[in-house]
């Protein structure tokens, strides 16, 4: 009876470990593998008329406002080997948080939900939300909250900053569009307008909407089609402002296209990248191969 308490009680003990353990055993390969099975591209949740799109940021980030503040959260623990049912979870709830009390309709509001942020060693979901959000009703609805943090965002994307344990999705939301077929209308659709606010949404390329990052920025948006910034690990950051210097052509800036210093970063004034040797030409004739 002795040794049947020692090991029960080793059992318990190392059950976190455990869980990390085969997590690390179901994939294989490199570690780039082995992170793409924690943190999948992109989730798409349809809850109630509304399509959610979660999309992962570079890999070891923490979701942020501009300020660089981070968001309350309330989370959801055991989710070990990959944080693909984190964005059902944030959305919908959960089977447990339903017998814990929480129905859907007594969950945080979903227009304050911005993103969420997955730990895969942890195995736990963080259901991010806007400052002044969560409060005491919603403890049925988590395994656990945390209203310290400050961040706000109203419109505009997440930031993020480096976090070696976690992983940053951000989130945007649209009509779903098989609701929307189903619904009889006698307006006719408006065509996609000449301002690039105003013409059809990318969402793959621009996070929030599938509008460029000018348009809710406050700052006056360019003619021509800006930076796309909704990109995941390895692609983040990879902009004109972050190749090698090519100081031949811009020298007055440091080697950097000019967007880059203006107000409100490349990402609400530099073309696309195929677009920059037509609205950001060199200041010399001399051609010099960007790096």
């Amino acid at each position: 009876m002795k040794y049947y308490c020692i090991a029960l009680t080793a059992l318990f003990a190392s059950k976190a470990s455990a869980a990390s353990a085969l997590r690390k055993l179901a994939v294989s390969g490199s570690e780039q593998d082995q992170l793409d099975v924690c943190y999948p591209d992109r989730q798409e949740i349809d809850y109630e008329g509304t399509s959610y799109f979660f999309t992962r940021q570079a890999y070891h980030t923490m979701c942020v406002d501009d300020q660089k503040q981070s968001f309350e959260y309330g989370a959801f623990m055991g989710y070990y080997t990959t944080g693909e049912p984190c964005a059902s979870a944030c959305v919908t709830g959960t089977t447990v948080s339903q017998l814990k009390g929480c129905d859907p309709a007594d969950r945080p509001p979903l227009s304050a939900l911005v993103g969420y942020e997955y730990d895969c060693d942890l195995g736990t979901c963080y259901c991010l939300y806007n400052h002044g959000t969560l409060s005491d009703k919603y403890s049925r609805c988590f395994d656990s909250m945390n209203r310290s943090g400050q961040g706000y965002i109203p419109s505009e994307p997440v930031s993020t900053v480096t976090a070696q344990d976690r992983t940053c999705y951000s989130l945007h939301t649209q009509p779903d569009t098989r609701v929307a077929t189903q619904i009889p209308t006698s307006t006719p659709v408006p065509p996609p307008g000449s301002s690039i606010c105003t013409r059809s949404p990318d969402y793959t390329c621009y996070k929030n909407n599938g509008r460029p990052a000018c348009c809710s920025s406050g700052y006056t948006c360019p003619s021509f089609m800006t930076l796309c910034d909704n990109a995941g690990a390895g692609v983040t950051g990879n902009t004109p402002c972050t190749y090698s210097p090519n100081y031949p052509c811009w020298p007055s800036t440091n080697g950097r296209p000019p967007c880059c210093t203006q107000p409100g970063g490349p990402f609400v004034n530099c073309p696309k990248t195929e677009d920059l040797e037509k609205y950001q030409p060199c200041e010399s004739d001399v051609e010099v191969a960007m790096e």
